[in-house]
C-alpha cells in the first residue's frame, strides 16, 4: 500500500511539472536549446509564403506571413492564403485554426478567429502562450471544397 502511496505521489509530480517547468540551461538561462524542440524533425522552418497541402490535396494553404515572424511565444498573428488545385486563389470561405502542442496534450483557452482580408485570411489572436513544439491545425470550408493543414512550429522561450 505504502509503494502505491509513493508511486502516485511521483506521478503527480511529474504531472505537475510537465507545463510548467522552466526548461533552463546550465547558465541559468533560459535557452532555445533547453525547449527540446529545435532538432524535432516534426518543426517546419518558418519562412514567408511557407505551403503545405491539405489532407485531402483539394486546397493548399499558404501562410503569407506572420507577426511575429518566425512565430513566437505569445500572441501571434498569421495571415494565410488558400490556393485550389491548379494554384488559383480560393475566396469566400472560413477557416478554423487549433493550437495544440502534441507533447503536452493541450491547446490554448484563447480561441483564435479568422478574418477574410482580399485574397487571403488573417487568424488572431494565436496565442502559443509556452516554448515548445505547437502544432496550428488550420481547417478550410469553400464553396468549392473543404480541406485541413498542419503547421508544426518550435517555438523558442
Amino acid at each position: 500500500m505504502r509503494s502505491r502511496y509513493w508511486a502516485l505521489l511521483f506521478a503527480l509530480c511529474v504531472w505537475l511539472s510537465a507545463c510548467g517547468a522552466d526548461d533552463k540551461t546550465n547558465d541559468g538561462d533560459l535557452g532555445d536549446s533547453a525547449i527540446g524542440c529545435l532538432n524535432d524533425p516534426r518543426a517546419q522552418i518558418y519562412t514567408a509564403n511557407i505551403q503545405q497541402k491539405g489532407y485531402g490535396n483539394l486546397l493548399t494553404f499558404v501562410l503569407k506571413e506572420g507577426d511575429p515572424a518566425p512565430p513566437a511565444k505569445g500572441t501571434n498573428t498569421w495571415t494565410v492564403k488558400l490556393l485550389d488545385g491548379d494554384g488559383n486563389v480560393v475566396t469566400g470561405g472560413t477557416i478554423l485554426a487549433t493550437p495544440y502542442m502534441p507533447d503536452h496534450g493541450h491547446g490554448t483557452a484563447v480561441a483564435p478567429e479568422t478574418m477574410p482580408s482580399g485574397d487571403s485570411y488573417t487568424i488572431t489572436p494565436l496565442y502559443l502562450f509556452m516554448p515548445g513544439l505547437w502544432q496550428v491545425t488550420l481547417q478550410a470550408m469553400t464553396p468549392s471544397a473543404n480541406d485541413s493543414a498542419v503547421f508544426n512550429f518550435c517555438i523558442p522561450g
